[in-house]
């Protein structure tokens, strides 16, 4: 990948990430709704075992997904990602390093 090609890349991504952050709270809220019942459908679990703090294999995954999707889709706080979720701060933190080059 050429440098040129790299800097508009880096580019674009700070514009999206002014952009989300511009978004307001009400909006953020529906599009993290949105997003939470989408992937919770189309993985086949409930958003009260995501919320539960579970540690089962395919609802840790799930949540795994929900926080990518939300720190960096939507632009939640790790802090308010944790709340949806059911975790700490840090679980959050960690599930994101952690998971960062599977997807």
């Amino acid at each position: 990948m050429g440098l040129q090609r790299r800097e508009a890349e880096a580019g674009h991504s700070e514009a999206e990430e002014k952009i989300k952050r511009q978004l307001p709270p009400r909006e953020l809220e529906k599009r993290a709704q949105k997003l939470l019942e989408e992937i919770c459908a189309k993985e086949k679990v409930s958003r009260q075992a995501v919320a539960s703090g579970s540690r089962r294999g395919q609802i840790s995954r799930t949540r795994a997904k929900l926080a990518k999707a939300l720190v960096e889709d939507v632009g939640l706080s790790l802090a308010e990602c944790a709340r949806r979720l059911g975790v700490t701060t840090s679980a959050i933190a960690q599930i994101l390093n952690r998971h960062k080059y599977n997807y």
